[in-house]
């Protein structure tokens, strides 16, 4: 099953885009100093990038996709405007040792522990973006991952 926010895409890349326009017009007012020129001062110019980065800061790669078709499970995670910035994970499901969903507060995660080379390892991505509509459904297909390696999240590992 693929689970995917792709559809945001357009969206983020927009606003992203309008916000930058903001901060270039609020530039180009405060260089000719007219009488819109004492609108924000220049501040937008500053304002408006630190608003973008501190939103990618906290949310996260917006850009989600999840992929349990084959053997293989892939994780991807990205930023709006290109795939280049982000988180691949590609891993057998057999060496998937637990998946954690946190959806407490504004930013939600997946961790995925899983073995590689006869290591752990963790690796966490952002579903901040994901409605809660498709959190339930990865939310499942977790669940069913789980119990095909034998063990689910309700159960309880004894030493």
């Amino acid at each position: 099953m693929k689970i995917s926010n792709k559809n945001i895409r357009s969206f983020i890349s927009i606003g992203t885009m309008l916000l930058g326009l903001v901060a270039i017009a609020d530039l180009i007012f405060l260089i000719w100093s007219g009488a819109l020129g004492n609108l924000l001062h220049g501040y937008g110019a500053l304002v408006v990038p630190a608003i973008i980065a501190g939103a990618y800061a906290y949310l996260g790669l917006p850009i989600f996709q999840f992929n349990t078709k084959s053997n293989v499970l892939h994780i991807k995670s990205h930023m709006a405007f290109s795939s280049v910035f982000g988180k691949d994970l590609y891993i057998l499901k057999k060496n998937i040792l637990r998946f954690e969903i946190d959806t407490v507060r504004i930013r939600k995660k997946l961790t995925v522990h899983y073995l590689k080379d006869g290591k752990e390892f963790k690796e966490t991505f952002s579903i901040s973006l994901l409605s809660n509509k498709k959190i339930a459904e990865l939310a499942k297909e977790v669940d069913l991952i789980q119990s095909e390696n034998g063990w689910s999240s309700n159960s309880h590992l004894f030493i």
